[in-house]
C-alpha cells in the first residue's frame, strides 16, 4: 500500500493554500508496533520511506504514549528494488519483542 500511495499523490509542487496538501501521505500506528518490534526500528521505516520516494515532513509521538504519526512528503522517484526492504530481519533482539513488520 505504501508504494501505492506513492503512485496516487501528485508530487508537492506548489505553495498556494488550495494545492499545498497535494502530495502529503499520513500514517498512524500503535507506538508499541515501532518501539517492541524485532523486526521494525524508527530508523529503519524511514529509510524505507525515503526508499519508496517520501521524506518525513513531521512526527509526533510521546513516551508512554500510545500512537505514533507521521506526515510525509512524495519527494522523488522510488529508488530501484532493495531485497533488504522485502524480507525480515531480526533488528531487536528480545523475548519481549512483538513480530509487527512492514516489508514491500
Amino acid at each position: 500500500m505504501l508504494r501505492l500511495a506513492h503512485t496516487f499523490l501528485t508530487h508537492h509542487a506548489t505553495v498556494d493554500h488550495v494545492n499545498s496538501h497535494r502530495g502529503l501521505l499520513f500514517i498512524a500506528l500503535p507506538l508499541p508496533c515501532m518501539q517492541n518490534s524485532r523486526y521494525l526500528t524508527f530508523d529503519h521505516f524511514y529509510g524505507l520511506m525515503r526508499a519508496i520516494g517520501f521524506s518525513l515532513l513531521k512526527e509526533r509521538w510521546r513516551q508512554g504514549g500510545k500512537v505514533v504519526y507521521w506526515l510525509f512528503k512524495k519527494a522523488q522517484t522510488p529508488i530501484p528494488y532493495n531485497p533488504k526492504w522485502s524480507t525480515k530481519k531480526v533488528l531487536q533482539e528480545g523475548s519481549n519483542r512483538n513480530n509487527f513488520a512492514i516489508m514491500l
